[in-house]
């Protein structure tokens, strides 16, 4: 499971402390749940403890109404994302677009990991293909900002939280030095991929 989705290390979910009540009118009545499938619960221990349900039931005590709408597609890609196919008829990225449009204010906050599985195919049991991950880093950097402005302008003003990753090959350390010399290697890749991702949704506002 880890393998298939180089598995989450910093939720940036910097939740908002609650300051005042919302009148009636203004309640917010959705989480919006997108990504892979981290946000599927790969990894999770049951369906119940992944990162998105975990979200779900703290934030759930400050908008009594909220409701968990999830797109998450496992195996999505940022050009997945984009142009599909998906787990549903569409694109994440359109169907996204569509509910926030349809339910503008009514939306509490969005969460979203991509941008992982382009590295999937650049790592095996042995080696590091760099002219790969150059390719994934790229299509991250190019696709990543259409995700989050096509977002933004279906909903202005919509609070969007981001997942960054951890490195799961580094347990190959445990193999001995073949499997340090991978770790080592790949170490880099993840640093190097969250930079990526964390320069392009700061440009966004989006921690």
């Amino acid at each position: 499971g880890a393998r298939r989705g180089l598995a989450a290390a910093c939720l940036c979910l910097a939740m908002i402390p609650l300051l005042w009540t919302a009148p009636a009118a203004m309640a917010k009545d959705y989480y919006v749940a997108l990504g892979a499938s981290l946000a599927e619960g790969i990894g999770a221990s049951t369906p119940a403890n992944k990162y998105v349900s975990e979200i779900y039931r703290h934030e759930a005590s400050r908008y009594p109404s909220l409701t968990l709408k999830s797109f998450a597609c496992g195996g999505t890609t940022t050009i997945k994302f984009i142009h599909g196919p998906g787990c549903e008829p569409g694109t994440q990225l359109g169907n996204a677009e569509a509910f926030l449009n349809a339910h503008h204010g009514k939306v509490a906050f969005v969460t979203i990991d991509i941008g992982a599985n382009e590295m999937i195919p650049c790592i095996d049991e042995s080696a590091v293909n760099e002219g790969c991950v150059e390719g994934a880093l790229g299509e991250d950097s190019v696709n990543l900002p259409i995700i989050l402005a096509g977002l933004q302008a279906a909903s202005p003003g919509i609070r969007i939280f981001a997942m960054n990753y951890y490195d799961p090959y580094l347990a190959d350390g445990e193999k001995g030095e073949p499997g340090l010399a991978l770790a080592g290697e790949t170490l880099e890749v993840v640093d190097r991929m969250n930079a990526e991702l964390e320069s392009v949704y700061a440009v966004y506002g989006v921690p």
